[in-house]
């Protein structure tokens, strides 16, 4: 297998300040496992979008980025 073993599917809307010690967390409790996190962001109106790209350069993430309701 080659693609991650567990893959962690985590909702946000204006998450931002959470998202990094979300993340450290997960590292932690998934050492030692190939793992992805998948932030799917409601289209934050804070800086969530930023901190995910700056969260991709050191862990397994994801983003997807929801569309405005219509």
């Amino acid at each position: 297998m080659t693609g991650p073993s567990v893959s962690l599917i985590i909702p946000a809307l204006n998450e931002a300040p959470n998202l990094s010690p979300l993340c450290r967390r997960i590292a932690a409790a998934m050492a030692g496992r190939k793992y992805e996190i998948r932030i799917v962001d409601a289209n934050s109106q804070d800086n969530t979008q930023a901190v995910c790209a700056e969260l991709a350069k050191s862990y397994p993430l994801v983003v997807s980025i929801g569309e405005q309701p219509k």
